[in-house]
C-alpha cells in the first residue's frame, strides 16, 4: 500500500509541475527533442595529436573504448562573443617517463547554435608548451588548467592562474602549477581547419606577448610567485587581477611545521606591466603542530579562498574592501588601493560565532534599490554564504548567512536557515535579483564519510536577497533537477564506461563534485560536469557528461508556453562606455496589447566563471534609469551606466531590461545585450552654476556638426562658490568641445583631469 501511495504521489507531482512551470521553471537537455541526452566528449584517436576533435554521431555506443573522456564542465566560464569555454581534469601522458606530457581539451558551446553539429560543441586544446622536458618533477607551466582560478580581463580574455601537475610517483596526487594562460575569443573560429594556427586560442602568458619559444628569452613565462593549485581570481577596480590562495600541492601537511600544503602570499597581476607583485600573509609561530589563530595562511592560503569586491559610502566618502567570506570561519578585509597594508581580521556583529563551510557556496547579493539615483544606492556590500560541511552529516552548515558590510568594515551577520544542509552547490545570480541554488549533497563524500548515491540532491531554489538592510530574504521551491538513468551508466571504472557497478547509478540530472553552473545571455541557466569517486570505490567515478538546461520561471507561463519578453532594439553606444556615461535605448514591450508593462529595472551582470561552487565573477549592478517616452509596445530609457569601478570592475557585461506586468507583478527580463565597460578614466572635478540635488547631466558636443558625443549624469558632492559640483570620469581626448549642463553651455578646451565649471 505504501508503495502505491508513493508512486500516485510522484504522478501528481509531475502533473503539478507541468502546470506549474511559470512559478517552478523547467529543466531540459541541450537536445531537448531528443530521447537520448547529448553527452559532451572527445574522440581518444586524435588527442595524442592535440588537434580539434571531430563531433560524433548519437546513435553510436556510449561505451566505446576508443573515447576519450573529458568531463567538460568542471570548470566553465561565460565570454562576452556568446561562446561557453568548459574544461575537465585535464590530461597526462606517463607512457614515457622522458617525455610525461600534460595538456587541456577544452571545449566551446554557443547556446544560440542549435544545429546538430553545435549543439555538440568544438573542441579545442591548451597544449604543453615543453612536451620535451625530462620528467618535469617540478613543473611551472603544464597546460593543464584544472584546479585554476579564473577571471575576464576587461578586453573579454579568459584569464586562468594555476591549475596541477598530477604526479605519478605520489599515487596521482598533485602539485599545483606557476602558470598563467589565456583564452583570446579573437582567436576561435569553430570552422578553421585543425592544422591553423588559430586552432588553439589558448596561449601561454609571456613576457612579451608572443607564442612562448623556449629558445627565446623575451617569450619566457609570466610565472606567479608560488605554485597554486585551487586559487582564486578576483577583478580589480583598475583592471588588474588579484590572486588569492591555492595550496602548493595536495599531499603536503596541513600542520604549521614542516614543509605544509598553504601558500604564503596574495599576488597582484599588473596588467601595465605584465608582471606579478607578491605580497606577505601574516606569519606566526607555530603552536606545537598547529597554527598559531593569527596565522593567515592557513585561511587565506588554502584552496578557492572566498573573496569578493565590495562597495560602500559614508556620505560622499567611498570605500571599497576586498572580503574574506570563507570556507573557513575569520573573516579578513583588504584594502585594493593599498594591497601591501595587508588583510585585516574582523569579528562581526551580531551572531559572531561562524562555522566552517568546505565546498559550500557564495554570493554578492545585488542592491535592493531598483532606479538608484547615487552611488550610495548601487553599492554592494553584502555576502550571501551557505551550505558547506564541517562534519559527514553537514548539521553544522545547513544554515545560510548574511554579511553586510554597509555600516562599515566589521560585518554585521545575520544567521537563517537553508533549505536543508548541502555542499558542492552552484548559486547564479539571475537578472531579477534572485539566486538559483542548484545541485549538491546532503552528505560529505570525503575522508572517511560514508555516503550513498541518495544523498545527491535534486531539489532547487530561488532565494529572493532582503528589500532592507535587517531582513534575511526568502527562499521558494524551483522544478527539481531529472531524476532519470536513461542509460544506466554513469559510473566510470577503471578507464571505461562498460564497467558499471549497477548498485551506484546516476540519475541524468545529478549535479556534485566538479560541476558548474552559469547564467546564460538568454536568460536560461546553464549546468554541466560532476566527477567524484563512487561511494565504497577508489577506482570507480560519479560522472554526469550529460549538460542541462534550466529554464526560469521568468520565462514560462504556467502551462509551459514561453512568456513574451521585452527588446532591446536599439542602443546607442556599448563598446567601451565610460564610468557614468548615459547611452539610450529603444525597448520593445511585450504583449499582447492590453497587457500592460513597466520597466523595473536595468540590470548590469557580470559573466560567470564558475568551478567547484565558487563564482566570483558574477555580480548584479542596476543602473539609473530614465523613461524619455512610452505607448503600449515601445519605451525610450536613459540608462546610465554604474559610476565607479569599485562597484562594477572593467570589461564586458550583460545588459537586461526588466519589465514587471502590471497585472500580476511579474518581473520579465530581456535578452542580454553585451556592453563593455572601460578601464576607468582619472576623475575631471567639474562645477556648475545652480542647483545640482543629487547629480546633474553633462553633455559633450562637437561645437563644428553640433553632434553630441557623449553625455554623463554626474553624481553631486555638494556645493563650492560656483554652485554644484562634484567629479567625472571621461575618456574623451584632450580637445575642443561645446558642453552643456543645468541649461548653461559653453565652447572650451576641455583637459581630462583638470577642472571646468559652468
Amino acid at each position: 500500500m505504501m508503495r502505491r501511495w508513493v508512486a500516485l504521489i510522484a504522478v501528481w507531482c509531475a502533473v503539478a509541475q507541468a502546470q506549474q512551470e511559470g512559478q517552478l521553471g523547467r529543466w531540459s537537455f541541450v537536445n531537448s527533442d531528443a530521447g537520448q541526452p547529448l553527452r559532451w566528449r572527445t574522440d581518444y584517436n586524435n588527442a595524442p595529436g592535440f588537434t580539434a576533435a571531430p563531433w560524433y554521431d548519437e546513435t553510436s555506443p556510449h561505451g566505446i573504448s576508443t573515447d576519450f573522456r573529458q568531463t567538460f564542465g568542471i570548470d566553465s566560464a561565460l565570454l562576452h562573443t556568446n561562446w561557453v569555454v568548459f574544461w575537465g581534469a585535464g590530461t597526462q601522458n606517463f607512457s614515457n617517463s622522458n617525455l610525461r606530457t600534460g595538456y587541456s581539451p577544452t571545449l566551446l558551446w554557443n547556446p544560440f547554435d542549435q544545429t546538430e553539429r553545435g549543439r555538440r560543441g568544438f573542441v579545442r586544446h591548451n597544449r604543453d608548451p615543453q612536451p620535451g622536458l625530462p620528467g618535469e618533477g617540478q613543473p611551472t607551466i603544464d597546460a593543464n588548467i584544472h584546479t585554476g582560478g579564473h577571471v575576464r580581463l576587461p578586453d573579454g580574455r579568459l584569464f586562468v592562474v594555476g591549475g596541477c601537475w598530477f604526479r605519478a610517483d605520489l599515487n596521482f596526487a598533485s602539485d599545483g602549477l606557476r602558470s598563467t594562460y589565456l583564452f583570446d575569443p579573437a582567436r576561435f573560429d569553430p570552422f578553421v581547419p585543425p592544422t591553423s594556427a588559430l586552432a588553439s586560442p589558448w596561449r601561454l602568458l609571456t613576457r612579451n606577448g608572443l607564442p612562448y619559444n623556449s629558445n627565446d628569452p623575451e617569450t619566457v613565462p609570466v610565472l606567479t610567485n608560488e605554485a597554486r593549485r585551487y586559487p582564486s581570481a578576483l577583478a580589480m577596480p583598475d583592471g588588474n587581477v588579484l590572486v588569492v590562495g591555492g595550496t602548493i600541492d595536495n599531499h603536503s601537511t596541513q600542520n604549521c611545521t614542516g614543509a605544509f600544503r598553504f601558500t604564503s602570499t596574495y599576488e597582484l597581476y599588473d596588467a601595465a606591466t605584465n608582471r606579478y607583485i607578491a605580497y606577505p600573509l601574516r606569519a606566526e609561530s607555530c603552536v606545537g603542530n598547529w597554527w598559531h589563530p593569527e596565522d593567515q595562511r592557513r585561511f587565506l592560503g588554502d584552496g578557492y579562498p572566498w573573496v569578493f569586491l565590495t562597495s560602500r559610502f559614508n556620505g560622499q566618502d567611498e570605500f571599497a574592501r576586498i572580503v574574506y567570506a570563507g570556507q573557513r570561519e575569520p573573516v579578513y578585509t583588504l584594502d585594493p588601493y593599498n594591497l601591501s597594508g595587508g588583510w585585516t581580521r574582523r569579528t562581526p556583529l551580531g551572531n559572531a560565532q561562524r562555522k566552517v563551510r568546505i565546498w559550500g557556496s557564495a554570493a554578492l547579493l545585488p542592491n535592493p534599490v531598483l532606479n538608484p539615483q547615487t552611488p550610495q544606492e548601487q553599492a554592494l556590500n553584502q555576502i550571501l554564504c551557505f551550505g558547506g560541511y564541517d562534519q559527514c552529516t553537514i548539521v553544522s552548515t545547513d544554515t545560510a548567512e548574511i554579511l553586510d558590510f554597509s555600516q562599515g568594515d566589521t560585518p554585521h551577520r545575520r544567521v537563517f536557515d537553508l533549505p536543508g544542509p548541502r555542499l558542492d552547490a552552484d548559486g547564479v545570480l539571475l537578472p531579477t535579483g534572485e539566486i538559483y541554488i542548484l545541485g549538491g549533497l546532503n552528505r560529505s563524500y570525503f575522508g572517511s564519510c560514508q555516503w550513498s548515491r541518495d544523498n545527491i540532491l535534486f531539489d532547487t531554489w530561488l532565494y529572493t536577497p532582503p528589500a532592507s538592510g535587517a531582513s534575511n530574504g526568502s527562499f521558494r521551491p524551483a522544478a527539481r533537477m531529472d531524476e532519470l538513468d536513461r542509460d544506466g551508466c554513469n559510473i566510470f571504472c577503471s578507464g571505461s564506461e562498460t564497467q558499471c557497478d549497477r548498485g551506484y547509478l546516476t540519475k541524468d540530472g545529478a549535479r556534485g563534485h566538479h560541476s558548474s553552473a552559469l547564467l546564460l545571455p538568454d536568460g536560461r541557466v546553464l549546468s554541466s560536469g560532476t566527477e567524484m569517486k563512487a561511494p565504497g570505490s577508489d577506482s570507480c567515478t560519479v560522472v554526469n557528461r550529460f549538460p542541462t538546461l534550466f529554464d526560469p520561471p521568468y520565462l514560462l507561463k504556467d502551462g509551459g508556453q514561453p512568456e513574451p519578453r521585452p527588446t532591446i532594439q536599439s542602443i546607442s553606444r556599448t563598446d567601451p562606455l565610460d564610468y557614468g556615461e548615459t547611452i539610450v535605448m529603444s525597448v520593445g514591450l511585450p504583449g499582447p496589447l492590453g497587457e500592460k508593462f513597466e520597466v523595473s529595472s536595468i540590470a548590469l551582470m557580470r559573466p560567470g566563471s564558475s568551478t567547484h561552487a565558487v563564482n566570483f565573477e558574477q555580480r548584479l549592478v542596476r543602473c539609473k534609469f530614465e523613461i524619455t517616452s512610452q505607448s503600449p509596445q515601445q519605451a525610450k530609457i536613459e540608462a546610465t551606466m554604474p559610476w565607479s569601478p569599485n562597484t562594477a570592475p572593467p570589461g564586458w557585461y550583460m545588459l537586461f531590461v526588466n519589465v514587471k506586468r502590471m497585472s500580476d507583478g511579474k518581473i520579465i527580463p530581456s535578452m542580454a545585450q553585451w556592453v563593455r565597460l572601460d578601464v576607468p578614466a582619472d576623475f575631471t572635478p567639474w562645477s556648475v552654476s545652480g542647483s545640482g540635488g543629487k547629480g546633474i547631466k553633462i553633455r559633450f558636443y562637437d561645437p563644428a556638426s553640433g553632434l553630441m558625443l557623449r553625455q554623463y549624469d554626474a553624481p553631486s558632492d555638494g556645493f563650492d562658490a560656483f554652485g554644484a559640483c562634484g567629479r567625472m570620469r571621461t575618456s574623451l581626448p584632450k580637445g575642443v568641445y561645446k558642453i552643456e549642463a543645468n541649461g548653461l553651455t559653453k565652447e572650451m578646451l576641455f583637459v581630462p583631469g583638470e577642472g571646468f565649471s559652468l
